[in-house]
């Protein structure tokens, strides 16, 4: 956490840098030092500050590209770029783990952005060996790997300013909601994510602090896998008081309404089982963490003010 806190800190102050370097006067373009970027894999890139043919190939990437505004600039993208509604209207090359790689070639982007999380590296290398840039974004763990990502996306696209726009409303709606919940009792949590199997998150994820600045305790947030699969048993012996179903399944209505099957259950006893968005939730971009935790804090904590 500290490191990443210390990341970010890094990239703002690299982003001034940058800007002071190109008002320092006496000092001719070709003096000045080049600016680079090393993604995920290793691979060194320099700071183009100007890119105008982009592909994305993560629903959080594409959303990002069009928060810093540059959606012009994006050429195509997943079938799972649902938003902004903009995105839909690109090309789309496939899957997140399967895109059309001859497609790709033939629109012969300038820059490929994918993430360690979501793409294969497979898929990474054989662009690469095609002649392609493609930058791979870190993986998330929480809001500061998602601001770090953020703030690279930014650099790498010139765009530094509006990511600090961005971020600052973020932390802003962040604060307005933990201050909300402040001083009210936690409401044990549980987060699905997956009915089959039944998947959740733990603390060290960022649904898992989420959570916590909604005011929830997650009932499995020290499980050691980040991701664990369950049994039914496992959430009923843990007993939450609310229940959160991640609504990208292929049935979410009969997902809320396998747990009402429990009278033993307190979540389903005081009928605090909701359904709420797998693109807010789960895709991890500044403003989607933002509008999860105000989503999460006014379903746990109707009473606060």
């Amino acid at each position: 956490m500290r490191s990443t806190r210390l990341l970010i800190a890094g990239l703002i102050l690299g982003a001034a840098c940058a800007a002071w370097l190109s008002r320092a006067p006496g000092q001719s373009p070709a003096a000045r030092p080049a600016a680079v970027l090393k993604d995920a894999t290793g691979v060194v890139f320099p700071h183009p500050g100007h890119v105008s043919r982009i592909v994305s190939l993560a629903p959080s990437l594409t959303q990002e590209i069009f928060a810093l505004g540059a959606g012009d600039a994006l050429i195509a993208d997943t079938t799972y770029c649902r938003y902004p509604a903009a995105a839909q209207t690109k090309t789309k090359i496939g899957s997140t783990l399967s895109p059309d790689l001859e497609l790709i070639v033939s629109l012969h982007p300038d820059l490929i952005v994918a993430t360690l999380d979501g793409n294969r590296l497979a898929t990474v290398a054989q662009l690469r060996r095609a002649g392609l840039a493609v930058f791979v974004t870190h993986s998330a763990s929480d809001f500061a790997d998602v601001q770090a990502n953020f703030l690279i996306l930014a650099r790498l696209l010139g765009r530094s300013s509006a990511a600090q726009a961005v971020l600052e409303q973020a932390q802003r709606q962040i604060a307005t909601e933990r201050a909300r919940v402040a001083g009210l009792p936690p409401v044990r949590t549980f987060f699905e994510l997956q009915q089959m199997p039944l998947v959740s998150a733990n603390d060290d994820t960022f649904i898992g602090e989420e959570l916590r600045d909604a005011g929830a305790i997650n009932v499995m947030g020290r499980i050691s896998s980040r991701y664990p699969r369950l049994s039914e048993e496992a959430v009923l012996h843990a007993n939450p008081d609310a229940i959160l179903v991640d609504n990208e399944q292929s049935d979410p209505a009969r997902a809320v309404s396998n747990w009402t099957r429990f009278p033993s259950l307190a979540a389903a006893r005081q009928r605090h089982i909701f359904l709420v968005s797998s693109h807010l939730f789960d895709t991890p971009t500044p403003m989607n963490f933002a509008d999860a935790v105000h989503v999460a804090s006014h379903l746990l904590h109707p009473e606060a003010p």
